[in-house]
């Protein structure tokens, strides 16, 4: 797992454009890690409750501390299974509640999946150039791109219609 998580952030810290894999919730918390870390403007989270089996892992919480902290920041999370509560409870709702600010924005979308050829999809994009595409939501298989920018494009611009869309409500801490 070390070499996996050398050649992670490897193509992160150097915006290498070379499409990586990852196949369990281990690589789903490295790549998330550095997807967050090595954002300078804004992220953007399609999940179905934010996981805690992946985003409850120190790493990623403190790369989302560091990265809310950066001037310009922005982080926007569309929750497709939202559940109150879990959500509310879990180490990432209660650090996104600490560090309440505009620059974090969450919303539901009264548990409607987000889907790709009728299957259902989690991602995250940042900055117009990196991505993590979730093909398997249950098992956290997925690949993705610290420097493909026509992608991250894609996936950005449909971000934004679905966090704009009259379905998705926004949450309230």
């Amino acid at each position: 797992m070390l070499e996996y998580k050398e050649k992670i952030k490897y193509l992160a810290e150097n915006q290498i454009n070379e499409m990586f894999f990852n196949t369990d919730t281990e690589h789903a918390m490295i790549v998330l890690t550095e997807l967050v870390k090595n954002a300078k403007n804004y992220v953007y989270i399609v999940g179905k409750n934010m996981d805690p089996a992946v985003t409850d892992n120190e790493d990623y919480l403190r790369a989302v501390e560091d990265f809310l902290k950066k001037e310009n920041a922005k982080m926007k999370i569309l929750l497709t299974n939202y559940d109150k509560e879990k959500f509310g409870n879990s180490k990432i709702g209660e650090l996104l509640k600490k560090n309440k600010s505009p620059a974090i924005e969450i919303k539901h979308s009264q548990n409607k999946q987000v889907k790709s050829n009728d299957i259902p999809i989690n991602f995250t994009v940042s900055d117009g150039r990196a991505y993590r595409f979730e093909r398997d939501i249950d098992k956290h298989i997925a690949f993705g791109n610290f420097k493909d920018t026509e992608t991250a494009t894609v996936l950005t611009e449909t971000f934004e219609q679905l966090f704009a869309s009259e379905q998705c409500i926004s949450v309230q801490f």
